[in-house]
């Protein structure tokens, strides 16, 4: 269940994972054929495309913040241009459960 739903504001992390998405250039199908909860780990960011499950056809990651305080966000694949490109400036988060 995902619970305390909030906007994150996207950083040069976040942004730099949303560019390495658009230049693979893949489709939406492509990504689902390679799914992976880890496909992207960063220092503060572990994630990758979810098929299936609570964010379907989505990217979804952990964001493991400065404080005790994990959270998890996600960002569907047609944003993925915006949040690197620099129109989307924030995304959903939700408490990790």
């Amino acid at each position: 269940m995902l619970t305390n739903q909030r906007k994150h504001l996207i950083d040069d992390e976040l942004r730099s994972i949303a560019q390495e998405i658009v230049d693979q250039k893949w489709s939406i199908e492509e990504w689902a054929a390679r799914e992976s909860g880890d496909w992207f780990q960063t220092a503060n960011y572990c994630g990758g495309f979810e098929a299936e499950g609570a964010h379907d056809g989505a990217f979804a990651f952990a964001k493991f913040p400065t404080t005790p305080n994990e959270f998890w966000l996600c960002f569907t694949y047609e944003d993925a241009t915006g949040i690197a490109n620099g129109a989307i400036d924030k995304v959903l988060a939700y408490d990790a459960v």
